[in-house]
């Protein structure tokens, strides 16, 4: 997965707020998975729009003790690969 891959939400998977927490339904499997606070907002920037360079540094900018953006990069990218696997996400190519 390149740094210039943008992910973007599915339309079959419902996301709720539960505390700090953001639950996700996959309607097509009837599976739930919970994101931690870090997690919902990375995947309120799964947009299209959004490079995982472009999460990462959103992200670097919320983050007290910052540690360096290529850290933060690989966990933008390890959960978007969780994501992705999970038929959460897809993934499409900047072009």
């Amino acid at each position: 997965m390149e740094n210039s891959s943008k992910p973007v939400k599915v339309p079959h998977v419902r996301a709720r707020e539960q505390g700090d927490d953001l639950a996700l339904f996959d309607v097509t499997t009837a599976r739930y998975f919970v994101l931690n606070e870090m997690g919902r907002e990375i995947w309120n920037f799964c947009t299209g729009e959004n490079t995982i360079e472009d999460i990462a540094r959103k992200i670097e900018g919320k983050v007290e003790d910052v540690p360096s953006l290529e850290e933060i990069i690989e966990d933008v990218k390890e959960l978007i690969e969780d994501l992705n696997s999970k038929n959460l996400i897809k993934l499409e190519e900047n072009k």
